[in-house]
């Protein structure tokens, strides 16, 4: 054992354990190089080859092909193919084989374009609302004897309108309490008619008679003496205020 420790030669002690180890060395490249070739040597083997899907016509009788599903088109086996109780299906038809085109996006729909509206050219109808109506009359009138009655309606818009008595009614209406006496409206003659162009500012006028009767409809007047008392006439143009002039009547 002294000699394994204490090398005993020419040499000096350390030339000897030099040797060693150069010699341990080369032992342990010569066992790595031989594991190398040992692993390279099973790492080459070629893979046995996955025997290839039979075709169609021999997986299904009569040879109609199965449309498979996503699993089987990527690989995947399904339970029935797992445990082999089955016949393998072929991917003669398969989602990847006939992508789904994507449609083309259609162009927007262009906007209609807005039809202007025509500009009137000419006056336009006149709004009763902007028309200030007045009237007047005798303050005391005999029954039975002809009295007239003078209306007035001033146009108070910024722009020139059109009166027409056929598009917008115009009544005189004469009352004593509740007792309705006489209306123009009981006959056509007596009836505000005809078409007016009023300028802004500018006024017109009708100028209705009443006999100091009773009317009826279809152009009736009665011969009924009126009663002494207070009356109202009443100017009443559709769409306008109503304006009222009160007087007397005695005989």
């Amino acid at each position: 054992m002294s000699a394994l420790w204490h090398p005993v030669g020419p040499e000096p002690e350390r030339t000897y354990w030099i040797r060693r180890a150069i010699v341990v060395l080369a032992l342990l490249l010569v066992l790595a190089l031989l594991v190398w070739l040992v692993q390279a040597a099973l790492g080459g083997r070629t893979p046995a080859t996955t025997p290839a899907l039979p075709s169609a016509s021999q997986a299904v009788p009569g040879g109609s092909a199965t449309v498979v599903d996503d699993s089987t088109a990527s690989g995947t086996p399904t339970p029935a193919e797992a445990d082999g109780s089955s016949t393998p299906e072929t991917s003669a038809t398969s989602s990847e084989a006939s992508p789904t085109p994507t449609p083309a996006s259609s162009p927007p729909s262009p906007r209609p374009t807005p039809t202007p509206t025509p500009t009137p050219t000419g006056p336009v109808a006149c709004d009763p609302a902007a028309l200030d109506l007045s009237i007047t009359g005798a303050r005391r009138v005999t029954p039975g004897r002809n009295t007239t009655f003078t209306i007035t309606g001033v146009n108070r818009s910024s722009t020139t309108c059109v009166l027409s008595f056929a598009q917008t009614p115009f009544e005189l209406r004469i009352h004593s309490g509740t007792d309705r006496i006489w209306s123009s409206n009981d006959c056509g003659q007596w009836r505000a008619r005809g078409t007016i162009t009023l300028a802004p500012g500018k006024a017109w006028t009708w100028r209705p008679i009443w006999p100091a009767k009773r009317s009826a409809a279809d152009c009736t007047l009665t011969d009924d003496v009126l009663r002494s008392g207070t009356y109202v006439a009443n100017a009443d143009l559709t769409g306008a205020d109503t304006k009222q002039f009160v007087f007397q009547v005695s005989g």
